[in-house]
């Protein structure tokens, strides 16, 4: 169960921190500037900042379901990070989902279904 709890944090926060990276470039005024100026404005924004802390803590999470579960088992299931953003896109960045975005989050849906059964 404690590696299960660890594998969804580490899942959660990873699909959290793509969430707030996207809300945070999404408001940038980065236009036209070059690549080390862009990355450097990218990060200080306050939102780009907090999805980088919450992929660092997804990191930790993850070296910590690692130790205890197989690689082969727990890989499978960052799979549901794409079922967390998408849903996360549509409520919280307005985007859309098409049915045939619909359609293949319930084939990974099934597909991790299998693998955890395993």
């Amino acid at each position: 169960m404690k590696t299960w709890i660890m594998l969804l944090a580490s899942i959660f926060l990873g699909s959290v921190g793509q969430l707030l990276i996207k809300y945070g470039l999404n408001g940038s005024r980065t236009e036209g500037l070059a690549s080390a100026a862009y990355i450097y404005t990218a990060i200080l924004n306050p939102h780009v900042a907090a999805g980088l802390l919450s992929y660092g803590l997804s990191m930790i999470f993850w070296f910590l379901a690692l130790r205890q579960a197989p690689l082969s088992l727990l890989y499978p299931m960052v799979s549901l990070s794409y079922i967390f953003v998408a849903a996360g896109s549509a409520v919280f960045l307005g985007e859309t989902l098409s049915p045939m975005r619909i359609l293949g989050i319930g084939v990974i849906i099934v597909g991790v279904v299998l693998v955890a059964r395993t």
